[in-house]
């Protein structure tokens, strides 16, 4: 800004002064409004003065000269324009993270179930949670985090995906209170059995069912785990289920776990030191490695 031929640079700083004093008309109301004491006000009136020219004639309060007239648009323009930078700065602090989280089927209730502290202290997240039976690709980066349950002594690989094992989790056979025999050998020939469709993703203790000396009699088959647990607990047969989905349900179990799983947290290399994905990432981790 040139003024008087000088040239001369004005701070927004200085103007919100030279407008509080106009708008509240005097330097003992403009220090309160700005919640600084009068002897500042009057410094930085001073200074400003100084640097530009009189700005205010004294005689009864506060009002402005021809100079303070010509800059009064001006610097509420530069007011108006400060508080919608301001307000564009507030709305991106503010902006909503939004990380897709591939899980498997089998742990998404218990995730849920545990997510609920992390979500609360975490308002500007967006969980955007990925179930089915397709495989999603961090390659690709169809996710941004995958929990993923591949069978023990085997790992999920993708290429420039990271991938660690957070848990190991047991499938037994279960039944409900009503169909089982407690204290009885199980007869598996005789027992009704819920069983996977060879179109379920995860299709659990085929060697064991394999090695029975008699097959169970199937009346059900699902490519669902929620439709055998739903069909177990309803006392329409037994079937395999996790070992962590059975808490607070009235089941039976029938065998100790007949196979275990490996639970792997995999994330892209590009993603992980993303702020919230990398505190998310370690909230998984946290919960799915307490599990039994």
């Amino acid at each position: 800004m040139n003024v008087g031929g000088a040239g001369l640079n004005i701070a927004w700083d200085d103007l919100r002064f030279f407008l509080a004093i106009h708008e509240s008309g005097s330097v003992a109301a403009a220090a309160r409004e700005l919640g600084v004491s009068h002897v500042t006000v009057g410094r930085r009136l001073a200074n400003l003065e100084e640097s530009i020219g009189r700005l205010f004639e004294r005689t009864e309060g506060y009002a402005l000269t021809p100079l303070g007239q010509s800059l009064l648009p001006g610097a509420q323009s530069m007011r108006a324009g400060m508080a919608s930078i301001h307000d564009v700065l507030v709305d991106r602090s503010r902006a909503r993270v939004h990380v897709r989280v591939a899980i498997p089927e089998p742990i998404g209730e218990r995730l849920l179930e545990a997510l609920g502290p992390f979500l609360a202290e975490h308002p500007d997240l967006v969980l955007d949670l990925l179930t089915g039976s397709r495989l999603v690709s961090l390659t690709r980066r169809e996710a941004d985090i995958a929990l993923r349950i591949w069978r023990k002594g085997t790992v999920p690989g993708e290429a420039d995906v990271v991938c660690k094992r957070v848990a190991s989790l047991g499938w037994s056979v279960y039944g409900a209170p009503a169909l089982v025999e407690r204290g009885q050998p199980p007869r598996w020939e005789r027992l009704p059995w819920i069983g996977y469709s060879s179109r379920a993703p995860f299709v659990p203790a085929r060697d064991w069912l394999d090695a029975l000396p008699s097959a169970p009699r199937p009346v059900l088959i699902a490519s669902s785990l929620l439709t055998v647990l739903s069909a177990v607990e309803r006392g329409l047969g037994v079937g395999i289920v996790p070992d962590m989905m059975v808490r607070g349900r009235a089941l039976v179990a029938l065998t100790e776990p007949v196979e275990r799983v490996d639970v792997w947290l995999a994330v892209h290399p590009r993603s992980r030191d993303e702020p919230m994905i990398g505190r998310l990432r370690q909230e998984l981790e946290r919960i799915v490695s307490s599990w039994p």
